[in-house]
């Protein structure tokens, strides 16, 4: 640590940093920036580990997170084994209340957010009513065919900093009236990750998760499509596995949809799929170090995953993106956007399998969770020159 932030850190007070998780996507993510902060003696962090976190049926990934890495770790459960498109407003508000009555009880100084869950919003709500300063992380972004699109924006609205993964992304935070001094270009955190992960090899993964290390992998990972009805997720999803039938000689690896309305329907489907499909195989939850290992070892990646358009690029694996969920999402590589039509899905499958081209990346940096943190602490060092949230009017700039 250089001297100047060293000086800096002694004539800071002690403050309380709150992580919020409610996935193991979000976990893995954070989990660098909580390392960060590991270093200081100014700062104590805590987390909270909620949503899918503390379900049985989507792996129960709190057994996956380092205790070690924060000083309390609080378990909030919000009873989302099944959210259903019927009752999401009623998980949303037993969660506000969960979170309400948590907050209450703490003396927090700034909570850490990152992306754009129902969950994460329900928290955000409850800390801007509590007055505690947010860090949001991942805004500015646009996935139009899911109402995360809209969860992320009201997310940056309620936030006081925000880091960004590139200029198009600050741009668009700018629009939503917010200070270009709260806004920081930081990179992907999945980038850093995988530039330091430590990859198993294929006849580990093979044997660790006892699938046929002789044929070649397909990898899918594919949740609800949230401004979709029931009835047309079901239809489209059945069109990929129609698809995924024609590929009997290659392994056909699932993981487990998110917590929203619509993944009973997929697991129901993707079980079914097993019993008639031998070469197919099913996970709740990999892990991050097998799951972009077992993503690594895979001929394509395919689904409608975040993971397909801000990480697994850079593992020079192609991706095969589904439908609307990530419909004018920043792509950070070259990537195959495709309808949910059987053939069309096939056709591109086939294409990708004869054609494996190295996968151009754009973007560089790799220490996003440095980034993140130094610019927390130079945040609530100054925060007498944050007093106050304004909208930034851009009617003056024209």
């Amino acid at each position: 640590m250089e001297r100047k932030q060293q000086k800096i850190l002694k004539k800071m007070k002690k403050y309380n940093i709150l992580f919020f998780s409610s996935g193991r996507s979000d976990y893995e993510l954070i989990k660098p920036i909580i390392n960060q902060f590991k270093r200081y003696k100014n700062f104590n962090c805590y987390l909270i580990l909620t949503g899918s976190h503390l379900s049985k049926k989507h792996g129960k990934t709190l057994n996956q997170v380092d205790y070690s890495s924060v000083k309390q770790i609080y378990k909030i459960d919000i009873e989302c084994d099944e959210v259903d498109y019927d009752d999401l407003n009623f998980n949303f508000i037993l969660a506000q209340k969960k979170f309400e009555k948590f907050l209450k009880k703490k003396k927090i100084d700034l909570a850490v957010i990152l992306g754009d869950r129902y969950e994460a919003l329900a928290f955000g709500l409850c800390c801007f009513f509590q007055k505690i300063k947010i860090a949001h992380i991942h805004g500015g972004e646009i996935t139009q065919g899911a109402i995360d699109d809209t969860i992320r924006h009201t997310l940056t609205k309620l936030s006081n900093i925000h880091h960004v993964s590139n200029s198009e992304h600050k741009k668009r935070v700018i629009q939503l009236g917010e200070d270009p001094k709260t806004i920081k270009i930081v990179g992907l955190l999945g980038l850093e990750n995988i530039s330091k992960m430590k990859f198993l090899n294929r006849k580990f993964i093979s044997e660790k998760l006892k699938i046929n290390q002789h044929k070649k992998n397909i990898l899918i990972s594919y949740h609800p499509v949230t401004k979709l009805s029931k009835k047309e997720n079901i239809y489209q999803f059945s069109q990929l596995l129609n698809s995924l039938k024609k590929f009997s000689n290659l392994n056909i690896i699932f993981t487990s949809p998110n917590i929203d309305p619509g993944n009973k329907e997929i697991i129901f489907q993707i079980k079914k799929f097993l019993k008639k499909n031998k070469n197919s195989y099913f996970f709740h939850s990999l892990g991050q170090q097998i799951f972009f290992s077992l993503a690594k070892e895979s001929e394509i990646f395919i689904g409608n995953s975040s993971s397909g358009i801000m990480e697994i690029p850079f593992l020079n694996v192609p991706v095969i993106n589904i439908g609307s969920r990530q419909k004018n999402r920043f792509n950070f590589s070259d990537i195959l956007h495709v309808e949910a039509k059987n053939q069309k899905i096939t056709n591109a499958i086939k294409k990708k399998l004869n054609n494996r081209n190295k996968v151009t990346a754009y973007i560089k940096k790799k220490n996003t969770s440095n980034i993140i943190s130094q610019n927390i602490i130079y945040f609530l060092k100054h925060s007498n020159k944050f007093k106050e949230k304004i909208f930034y009017d851009l009617k003056d700039k024209y």
